[in-house]
């Protein structure tokens, strides 16, 4: 894996991929966030682009890694204990 400087994701980074490592929809995410679902479209890109990912998927796992977010593995329901849409 290689070394990633992840002081330029900023704390609105950090709750898109929160939301985004517990398998909510770009349309979800948006919706939470009080943002356009092309903004968060835009987010994930560039977010891909800092931490090397080439999916969504990877950019979960990533931020898993990298310590900038964690997931409960124990339930189903999101970050704010509700089920995912």
């Amino acid at each position: 894996m290689i070394d990633v400087d992840t002081r330029s994701i900023c704390a609105g980074d950090v709750a898109l991929l929160a939301l985004l490592a517990t398998g909510l929809t770009d349309r979800c995410v948006a919706r939470r966030l009080h943002l356009s679902v092309r903004t968060v479209q835009r987010r994930i890109s560039e977010l891909c682009g800092t931490l090397g990912a080439g999916s969504r998927f990877q950019l979960g796992c990533l931020a898993v890694h990298h310590h900038l977010v964690t997931i409960d593995v124990g339930g189903d329901s999101g970050p704010d204990g509700v089920e995912a849409e």
